[in-house]
């Protein structure tokens, strides 16, 4: 609830903002053209990634951590619902990368919208508890720049590690990755896959117990 009210606070900022010409949003699409409008929401994504990237790296020091993002480690074993539980101080650091953005950057309500529920859903899928993405998708040559579930249950087993929210260029980069992530993708969707039906028995086998008197 307390998240809640933090972001409608930053959205009510936002707004106002917005109102007395403090931002650099614009309301007709083709005032910038559909290339640009696609083009902001992208940048409005990856930007929010390396703002998360080093924000949660900042969280994860020793005063912020036991203050505020201790919080949000409560959950050990994440679901979707732990995308929402966060301390108000973390809440507003987040928050406050959309702020800053849309006083740099033109862009679209609709594509600041979009943008919004881009993040939100990479946020579930992190949290969600519960590898969606196939096999071998973290040795995907395009495919292995997205995080996955593994990825970030792993940050909240582990603490230390697996910082990234949507791409894991950032953890690449700077060697965040917890190394033995790929091998614990690979052992998740191993335990997933569902054993092999047993072959049919042909009707010229020989059987032997119940099923020889059928």
């Amino acid at each position: 609830m307390s998240n809640a009210a933090c972001t409608g606070a930053s959205t009510l900022f936002l707004l106002r903002l917005v109102h007395d010409g403090h931002t650099r949003m614009y309301f007709d699409p083709t005032d910038r053209g559909w290339a640009y409008f696609g083009l902001s929401v992208l940048l409005g994504v990856a930007g929010y990634d390396a703002w998360f990237y080093w924000q949660h790296r900042l969280l994860h020091t020793r005063w912020l951590f036991r203050q505020a993002h201790a919080i949000h480690h409560r959950v050990t074993n994440p679901t979707p619902f732990a995308t929402f539980a966060h301390h108000p101080v973390e809440t507003f650091m987040g928050n406050a990368f959309f702020i800053l953005f849309l006083t740099l950057v033109p862009m679209h309500p609709a594509a600041l919208a979009l943008a919004g529920a881009a993040i939100v859903s990479f946020g579930i899928v992190a949290h969600l508890g519960y590898e969606l993405y196939p096999d071998g998708f973290t040795r995907h040559g395009v495919l292995g720049w997205l995080n996955t579930a593994t990825h970030h249950n792993m940050h909240h087993s582990e603490v230390r590690c697996n910082y990234g929210l949507a791409f894991n260029w950032w953890d690449r980069l700077l060697r965040s990755n917890h190394p033995a992530y790929l091998a614990t993708f690979d052992a998740m969707k191993a335990r997933l896959v569902p054993a092999p039906p047993a072959p049919i028995r042909r009707a010229n086998s020989v059987l032997t117990g119940p099923e020889s008197r059928a």
